[in-house]
């Protein structure tokens, strides 16, 4: 099975307005949950920090072990963490998985959840 082109689904195209309201990168996750056994994985946005993200009740970037170091962490919600991301990065980051990334674009923080 060949990879999937996420551009493909018109549900997850994003509209101008959309990007003009969701400024803000949370991370960006991937993986696939039909595998034995299932694959969750999950990078973050280093800018943001985990105390306004839990407020917020955004965990699945943000270590089960805060404040402990991030390497080989598992999320609050059991992704494995595999690091910092950013946007820029992700398209094509065979590095982190073949598998498609789903980048996650959060309003910003103050504005209305």
């Amino acid at each position: 099975m060949g990879t999937v082109d996420l551009k493909e689904y018109s549900a997850l195209q994003v509209t101008e307005q959309e990007q003009a309201e969701f400024s803000v990168f949370e991370g960006a996750f991937w993986g696939n949950v039909f595998d034995s056994p299932p694959t969750a994985f999950a990078c973050f946005n280093p800018e943001l920090e985990s105390s306004i993200l839990l407020e917020h009740k955004r965990v699945c970037a943000v270590s089960a072990n805060v404040p402990e170091p991030i390497d080989a962490a598992i999320s609050m919600c059991g992704f494995k963490l595999v690091g910092p991301c950013s946007p820029e990065l992700i398209d094509g980051a065979e590095r982190l998985s073949e598998h498609p990334k789903l980048l996650v674009y959060l309003n910003p923080f103050g504005q209305a959840d």
